[in-house]
C-alpha cells in the first residue's frame, strides 16, 4: 500500500522530495559513530547548563529549578526536530560553483523549488539524529523524573506540532539568509558563528527570556519563536495567549519567506559574472 510506486502516483512530481528525504535518512544511519559523538557533545552542553542552574538554586536563588530543568529538556526535544543548521552551507557551496549545488537552480518551481529541495534534504538528514536524541533525552527524563513538571493543560500540547512546523520554517529562512552571505564574502564562517551565538541567547536556549528584564525585548524577535515560545506552550494556561503567540510566529514566517526570496535573488545577481 505504501510502496514507492504507489506514493509516486499519489505525490506526482513532488515524489522526488519524498525520495530525497528517504535517501538522506538512510545515508545518515551509516554514520553511527558521528551521530554518537554529535549526541555526546549536545548532552554535555545540556548537562553543563543543568549543573549551572542547579548550583544557582543551591546558593539560595529563588529560581524554580524543576521548572528550569523541564524547560531545558523540552527545549532540546523540540530543537531536535527543528534543527536546520546545515542549510547555512548551501550558500557556501553555491559560491564555490559546485556542480551538484548549481544543478539545484535548474529545479522546477524557481526559488520555491530550491526551498523544497533543501527542506526535504535536511529533514531526512536530521530525522535519524532526532530519533537518537529523543531516545536518550527520554532516558534522562526517567532518571530525573522528580525534576520534570507535567503540563497544566494537556490540551495545549495539541498546538505543539503545529507550532513546531512554524519554528522549523523560521529557523530555515533565518539560516538560509545567513548562508547566502557567502555570495558576498569569503569569510562567512565568522558571520555564522556570530549569528549562532546571538541566536542561542535571543532564542532562549540558555535561559528563559522572561526571566530577566534585559532580554524582554527579544520576545518580539523571530528568535524567540524558535525556542522560547514553543516551550512556553508546555507551561501556558491561557488559550488566547497561545493563539496570539501562534499568530506572531506565522507573521514572522511570512516575512522571512519573502526576505529569503529577495536575498536569494540578489545573491544570484551578484554572482552572475561567474556563471550562475
Amino acid at each position: 500500500m505504501f510502496s514507492d510506486s504507489n506514493l509516486q502516483k499519489l505525490l506526482g512530481k513532488n515524489f522526488k522530495y519524498f525520495y530525497l528525504l528517504k535517501f538522506r535518512f538512510k545515508s545518515a544511519t551509516v554514520y553511527k559513530s558521528d551521530t554518537f559523538l554529535w549526541f555526546c557533545g549536545s548532552l554535555m552542553e545540556l548537562l553543563g547548563l543543568v549543573f549551572v542552574w542547579y548550583l544557582n538554586n543551591q546558593t539560595g536563588s529563588q529560581i524554580n529549578f524543576p521548572q528550569i530543568f523541564t524547560y531545558l529538556i523540552i527545549g532540546r526535544i523540540i530543537d531536535s526536530f527543528t534543527n536546520v543548521e546545515h542549510v547555512f552551507w548551501f550558500g557556501n557551496q553555491l559560491a564555490q560553483n559546485r556542480g551538484d549545488t548549481v544543478r539545484i537552480l535548474m529545479f522546477p518551481g524557481g526559488t520555491n523549488g530550491v526551498f523544497l529541495y533543501l527542506m526535504a534534504k535536511h529533514l531526512g538528514s536530521n530525522l535519524f539524529y532526532s530519533i537518537v536524541n529523543i531516545f536518550w533525552l527520554s532516558i534522562l527524563c526517567l532518571v530525573f523524573h522528580s525534576w520534570i513538571i507535567l503540563p497544566t493543560n494537556f490540551g495545549n500540547l495539541l498546538w505543539l506540532p503545529i507550532f513546531m512546523l512554524v519554528t522549523f520554517f523560521i529557523k530555515f529562512f533565518l539560516n538560509f539568509c545567513i548562508g547566502m552571505i557567502a555570495l558576498w564574502t569569503t569569510e562567512s564562517g565568522g558571520v555564522w558563528n556570530l549569528f549562532n551565538g546571538i541566536n542561542r541567547i535571543l532564542s532562549g536556549s540558555m535561559f528563559p527570556l522572561n526571566l530577566y528584564f534585559l532580554t524582554n525585548f527579544a520576545l518580539y524577535l523571530p528568535f524567540a519563536y524558535t525556542y522560547f515560545y514553543p516551550i512556553n506552550l508546555y507551561f501556558q494556561k491561557n488559550q488566547n495567549q497561545i493563539f496570539l503567540i501562534f499568530l506572531g510566529g506565522l507573521c514572522w514566517t511570512v516575512l522571512l519567506y519573502f526576505f529569503a526570496k529577495l536575498v536569494f535573488k540578489m545573491g544570484l545577481k551578484r554572482n552572475e559574472s561567474v556563471g550562475l
